[in-house]
């Protein structure tokens, strides 16, 4: 294997770390003995910056390159994100459910019924015009009729769901041992 830079993360397909590297477990090392190592990676990911550092912690999480124009993901070593979500009504954005619907009780209401559902269309009980065009439910003729509450209703239990991309687990590893980078 090529030399890899002293910092550089590389993902691994098996699964251990191989000799010159160390697992990117957010393990904390002394930096007496991983001085290159604490050069180029200082506290940004732990440690107290006098005798010990952190490696980054890449299990079970995303790697996610900076971007120095967008604030939090600016700085190597920010970490955010969550596996699951539970949603509530302070959490969604803001939008509307308005139904209303309409109950045909004579032949121009029955002039008025389409197919598809769009602006000013409202729903209705189903009314076949002629046999072989099927059942139409929706009528431009607004109504003002109640429907059940359910129809609108709250619904979920407030529990967490997955918040997760497919993913593939590899073994990320940073070189400790190889060529010091040379800063630009």
């Amino acid at each position: 294997m090529a030399d890899g830079y002293i910092g550089e993360i590389r993902a691994f397909a098996f699964n251990f770390t191989p000799r010159g590297w160390l697992p990117c477990n957010g393990a904390i090392y002394p930096i007496q003995s991983n001085s290159a190592l604490f050069a180029i990676l200082g506290i940004q990911y732990g440690g107290n910056g006098t005798t010990n550092f952190a490696v980054p912690d890449l299990r079970g999480v995303a790697a996610l390159g900076i971007n120095l124009g967008q604030p939090g993901y600016n700085t190597p070593g920010t970490t955010g994100g969550s596996e699951t979500v539970t949603l509530t009504t302070n959490t969604m954005p803001a939008h509307m459910h308005n139904v209303q619907a309409v109950v045909r009780t004579s032949q121009p209401q029955t002039a008025a019924a389409i197919s598809q559902p769009g602006s000013n269309a409202y729903l209705t009980n189903g009314y076949s015009i002629i046999a072989a065009k099927g059942i139409v439910v929706y009528s431009n003729n607004k109504g003002n009729i109640t429907m059940n509450p359910q129809t609108i209703g709250v619904t979920g239990s407030s529990t967490p769901h997955a918040n997760m991309d497919p993913y593939l687990s590899m073994t990320y590893c940073v070189c400790s041992e190889g060529v010091f980078p040379q800063r630009p």
